[in-house]
Parts: C-alpha cells; structure tokens; sequence
C-alpha cells in the first residue's frame, strides 16, 4: 500500500501541476502516458484488487477534469465512440445475463474498459495537445526500454528494483535464444513488447520530426530505444510485428507504394500460408521449444498430439470447441471466464496435461467470444477497424501536418489485430490500447470541429 500511495501522489501532482499551466485535458493526458510506467503488479486494492494503480490514477485524472472549470465536454459522438459504447454495454449485457445483476459490475467494468478510453478521448480535445502527448509517450517509452535493456542484458529489473518483486506463475527469469526475457513493469514479456508496440508510433513520429534537424538530430535515439525495448522481451508476435509498420505507412502516405505495399502484404500472406508447417517449425526453435520440450505429448479429443508454445494457441480452438459452440450471443459472463481453466462446458476427451497445459487463453478473440459471445467478440474485432479505419482516414489527408502520426497510429491498430491472436489482453497493454482507440476518437472529433492544426514533431 506504501508504493501505491507514493505513486498516486506523485500522479496527483503532475496532474495538478501541468494543469495549472497548461490545462486540465493536457494534464489528464500527461498523466495517463506518465502511469504507463508504473509497475502492473502494485494494486489499487481500494477500488478492487484486480484492478491496479494506472486505472486508480485514471480515476483521480477524470475526477479532477470535472471539477476545473476550464474543462470541456464534448457530446458529439463519432463512429469509434459508437461502437464502443455497444461492445461496453454488451458486456455489461452479458456479465447481467450470467451473473444476475450487480452494481460491482457496472463499476468494474466502468474501470476496466472506460476509464482508459475516456482518457485518450480527453486528451485530444485538441490537435493541439499531440504535443505534450508526444512528449510524454516518449519519455514513457524511453524509460521502460531503457529498463528493459538493462534487464535483459543484466537479469536486474529496475522496476522490481525500485517497488517489490512481481507474484507470478512465470518464473522469474526466462530464457530464450540466449538472452534473459525483460518483464519490465508488466508481469509477462509479452505484454511488455505488445504495449511498447503501441508506444513505438509516437517515438516514431518524433525521432523522425528530428532526426533531419542538425541541432536536435540526437533525439532521434528514442525510436532506436523503443525497438530495443521490443526485441528485450525476445516474444515473436511483437517483434514481427515490428514489420507491419513501414508497410502499412508507405501504403496510407504515398499513393504510389500503394500497389507495391499491397503486393508485398499479399506475397508475404500467400508464402506463410504455403510454408506454414516450415514457419511453425522456425517459430518453435525461436521459442526454444524443441530443446526444451522436444516429444511433449497431451491428449486432446482422444488424439494424442505434439504440445509446445507455438501449438498452444492453435491447440486451444480444439479445446474450448465445446464452449465455442455453447457460446451464444452473449458467452458465459466474466466470472465465469475471469479463472483459468474458465468454468465453461469442456467436451470431448482430454487428459490432465491438455488441460494443465492449455489453462492460459492465449487469443483475446477465443477469450472474449467465452466471455462476452459473438456478439461481444464481433463488435471488439469491429472496434479495432474502425480505430485503425480512423486513424487511417486522419493519414490520408494532405492538410495535415499530423498525417505521419496518424499513419503510425493505425499502422500500430494492424499490428494489435494480429499480436491478439496469440495473446489476451489484460491490464498490462490493455489499458494503452483503451487509450490509443479513445485517441482515434478524440483526433476524429478535434479534425471535424477544428480542423487540421500542423505540428511536424520538432522538440528544441
């Protein structure tokens, strides 16, 4: 409890102090991107203990907004806020359905899934804020990467350093091709990489804004940082997912690689699907799974079949197939998916291993078609296109001086659809997600009130 109040207060003064100067929407947007750093393993125990100290922060941040006077409620809503809204009430639809009704309901989820995003929807009243958001998304993320680097190289985490160790079932260090797998302040490398991936797009736009500058050419170092950061965690779907951004971005600023960028994503796609035993195959020497587990067996529907990281997320669609098909509309509700294995009907016949084994729901599309049905999973896959669609739409435009940015926003947006096939998405990542889909909406509703405001990136 001591770390967490420490914490919150030092929040509570950056809040305080940046909206003294610049306004309290700026300074729900310091804060948000500042809190990214905290350690995911301090808990925010007054409000609940599964949720923790960023979302405790956010609460203070929107708290606060609505006491300035200076603040600004907009109730003009776009395509994202719309869908949002209907993914949000489905799951309150389905928690109610399952688990009869229950105000702890309305108040998790209003912390879980609205509090993030309305904290990105805040901080872009304005264009004009990109600025400071910027800024601190890549003080943010040179931070943690700095850190990761540190403790991949080293075996010392700086965030456990400073606060307490993390409690996890992972062990405390993991190895894979050599190098010491950086946890950084989340509790599982994967989610360390996924939620630098969703910070690279702003160090992106500001090492480029500077990089051609003589006198601040020096700070384009950030983006060196934050690929490091993402290769320290050494967890595949982030690290590929790397290379979606310069074919996405070249696809949405210049007409003319259009036709090439499409080709290249057609070739690549038609080659994985063609060579996908080989790929599996490389996937699983990068993991280390055939020196570590080279003849692991499990028995699932009554066939004996070849386990290892890469198989997991391919082997869970066999597993919860049952489940799957019992689903609904509306799944079986959080409580009952919220533990692992998930109280959801398991037919067929499988053995303790398979079961041990596949206990992790490693696909946020699998999980939330249990928990929140297809109607639940539909409008979260329908959300991340219309984030990636918005934030695509900003990018096209010639008037605007943010156009890179939003290029590298939704090229970011790609890349979570895929990373979310091998992962589900807990606070760790998930709340910088939330805030990334509630920054297409703000930047979607700023451009049609005020038009294109021009800030290239430059820092001096």
């Amino acid at each position: 409890m001591e770390h967490f109040l420490i914490l919150f207060t030092v929040s509570a003064a950056i809040l305080l102090v940046v909206a003294l100067f610049r306004g309290p929407s700026t300074a729900v947007g310091v804060v948000a991107v500042v809190s990214f750093c905290y350690p995911r393993w301090i808990p925010g125990s007054w409000i609940d203990p599964d949720l923790d100290l960023p979302i405790a922060t956010g609460l203070l941040a929107l708290g606060y907004y609505c006491f300035d006077r200076r603040s600004e409620f907009r109730t003009k809503l776009v395509t994202v806020d719309y869908v949002f809204l209907a993914f949000l009430l489905t799951g309150i639809g389905s928690d109610f359905a399952n688990d009869g009704f229950q105000w702890r309901t309305l108040l998790v989820a209003y912390c879980e899934w609205f509090v993030p995003y309305l904290l990105g929807r805040l901080a872009m009243n304005r264009q004009s804020d990109i600025r400071w958001l910027v800024g601190g998304a890549v003080l943010s993320a040179t931070l943690i990467s700095i850190c990761c680097v540190m403790e991949s190289a080293f075996k010392v985490n700086v965030f456990e350093w400073c606060f307490f160790d993390r409690e996890s079932p992972l062990e405390k260090y993991l190895d894979r091709m050599g190098w010491q797998r950086a946890f950084g302040p989340t509790e599982n490398p994967i989610y360390l990489g996924t939620m630098l991936i969703l910070l690279l797009p702003w160090t992106a736009y500001y090492s480029l804004g500077n990089i051609k500058d003589p006198r601040t050419w020096w700070k384009s170092i950030a983006l060196f940082l934050c690929v490091a950061g993402v290769l320290s965690s050494v967890s595949r779907a982030p690290i590929l997912a790397i290379g979606v951004f310069p074919i996405v971005t070249c696809f949405l600023l210049f007409k003319s690689m259009r036709i090439p960028a499409a080709a290249i994503s057609l070739l690549i796609l038609m080659v994985g699907m063609w060579n996908w035993s080989s790929i599996k195959q490389d996937l699983r020497s990068f993991a280390g799974d055939n020196v570590q587990a080279p003849s692991r067996k499990i028995v699932l529907d009554g066939e004996t079949v070849n386990y290892s990281s890469t198989d997991h997320r391919l082997l869970l669609w066999q597993l919860y197939r049952t489940a799957i098909q019992r689903a609904g509309l509306l799944g079986y509700g959080s409580d009952r998916t919220s533990v692992f294995p998930p109280n959801v009907p398991m037919g067929g016949e499988h053995d303790l291993a398979a079961l041990k084994s596949l206990w992790c729901i490693d696909n946020q599309y699998l999980l939330l078609l249990l928990r929140f049905g297809f109607l639940g999973a539909g409008l979260w896959v329908l959300l991340l296109i219309v984030s990636m669609w918005a934030f695509a739409s900003l990018a096209q435009s010639e008037l605007n001086g943010n156009r890179v940015l939003f290029a590298f926003l939704a090229s970011t947006i790609v890349a979570l659809i895929f990373i979310q096939l091998t992962v589900w998405m807990p606070h760790d990542y998930g709340f910088v997600l939330l805030w990334t889909m509630g920054i297409s909406a703000g930047a979607t509703a700023a451009n049609d009130r005020d038009g294109y405001l021009e800030y290239r990136g430059h820092y001096r």
